[in-house]
């Protein structure tokens, strides 16, 4: 039996219906892509994104209200404990010693790792310093 490969899950996001509907109809009418859901604006795109889990934003950058843009960094908004974590990698801490340092379990800790890659869109600790170093984050 041959496994079907998973399809790239998109959220569109623009203000205009035509042009979501001709985008859907277009990227549907590929394989490999499911639009997993549409936003008419900016602060749906973060609730969308939270249920809907996308792999792909495809964010309109003039948008009413929250641009895309604008939404795209509410994404990668980390959250306190999320930056004392990416401090503390960039000190060089290990799981354990963050959780000793935070007073929270090594596999919370690994939780907001997992939580914090995928925001930055890295896949290790290394990937995130360079990240983390590239964007002024600390």
């Amino acid at each position: 039996m041959v496994k079907k490969p998973a399809s790239i899950r998109i959220l569109i996001a623009d203000d205009h219906a035509v042009f979501r509907y001709g985008l859907r109809t277009l990227l549907e009418s590929e394989p490999g892509f499911t639009v997993v859901g549409e936003a008419v604006d900016g602060s749906e795109v973060a609730k969308l994104t939270s249920v809907l889990k996308p792999a792909v934003l495809m964010l309109d950058l003039a948008m009413p209200g929250l641009t895309g843009i604008q939404a795209e960094q509410r994404l990668l908004h980390f959250t306190p404990r999320e930056q004392e974590i990416i401090s503390a990698i960039l000190t060089g801490c290990v799981n354990k010693e963050i959780a000793a340092k935070l007073s929270i379990s090594e596999e919370t800790v690994k939780r907001h790792l997992s939580n914090i890659f995928a925001k930055a869109g890295v896949s290790n600790r290394l990937e995130l310093a360079v990240w983390s170093m590239n964007k002024g984050f600390f």
